[in-house]
């Protein structure tokens, strides 16, 4: 027969042998290595050579030459959607999905970490949780936002400011259409992409989504040149020194542009896995070798 015991077990863990196992198998992080977990953004710094990801959790990792590697995370974590450089100065844009901008800052005075140095305020929340895309001008001091609903705004750095205002309303490039493009296109869509000329810092190329590229004069707040395709526009890149530029499209398709061309005219198109329509390119960088 089988003996039972009825009564309160002891505890076979006394005081002293359980302070012994946190010394044991305690375990505490004291730094991230490898590649962070769903990530959502990456950015290049091409003078100091780091590397910016961000991650949905909020969690930004900064990488440099081996060995060189630093962590933030927000203190409300949010997915990361953007990462700008402010090249050569070591800080850093984030705009995270809940509508805000920080300007983060690597501090290498003592111990090399990243300090948070300001938010954007919540009057500004709402045109930024619209943005598309994201421009910095090469004077690291304005950043140009593109919205969803073909606003484009300006972001003063320096101040850590939003002008509410659109500096190019979706009503100007309505007239422009009408102009230029009429019965192509009734309204030019979301913008998908801004890139400043890389010569001549007041000139800008727009991509909109419903086949539309404007050539953008800043100081005149005008533009130079329009061109229409006949696919829905990704992304715009500009090469050979500005004389040249180059389109991605929703199909699969890219197309090569002379700047100077009066009448629409593309030079080169082509479907690199075609000959039928592919997945949308969401993104085109030219190098001349």
């Amino acid at each position: 027969m089988f003996k039972f015991k009825l009564g309160r077990k002891q505890p076979e863990d006394n005081e002293a042998r359980r302070r012994l196992q946190k010394e044991l198998f305690g375990f505490s992080k004291i730094c991230d290595r490898g590649f962070p977990s769903r990530p959502s953004a990456i950015a290049y710094d091409p003078q100091l050579k780091l590397i910016a990801i961000g991650t949905h959790a909020g969690e930004i990792r900064i990488y440099g030459q081996p060995n060189f590697q630093v962590s933030y995370n927000l203190n409300n974590p949010s997915s990361i959607r953007k990462i700008i450089f402010l090249n050569g100065i070591a800080r850093v844009l984030i705009l995270t999905s809940d509508g805000y901008l920080h300007l983060l800052e690597i501090n290498n005075l003592n111990s090399i970490h990243i300090d948070h140095i300001c938010t954007s305020n919540e009057n500004s929340e709402s045109i930024l949780k619209d943005t598309q895309t994201l421009c910095l001008l090469r004077n690291n001091l304005n950043l140009l936002i593109g919205l969803h609903n073909g606003n484009i705004y300006s972001f003063n750095i320096e101040n850590f400011s939003l002008n509410t205002k659109p500096i190019i309303p979706t009503e100007i490039i309505e007239k422009i259409i009408v102009e230029n493009c009429s019965g192509r296109i009734i309204h030019p869509g979301s913008v998908q992409s801004i890139v400043q000329h890389p010569i001549n810092d007041d000139k800008v190329l727009i991509g909109y989504k419903n086949t539309l590229i404007v050539h953008w004069d800043l100081p005149s707040n005008s533009h130079d040149r329009t061109y229409i395709y006949k696919q829905e526009v990704e992304s715009v890149c500009w090469y050979n020194q500005g004389r040249n530029f180059a389109t991605c499209h929703s199909n699969g398709s890219y197309a090569l542009w002379d700047a100077k061309q009066q009448l629409n005219i593309v030079e080169t198109e082509k479907i690199p896995y075609g000959p039928y329509p592919c997945i949308p390119m969401t993104k085109i960088n030219v190098k001349i070798m």
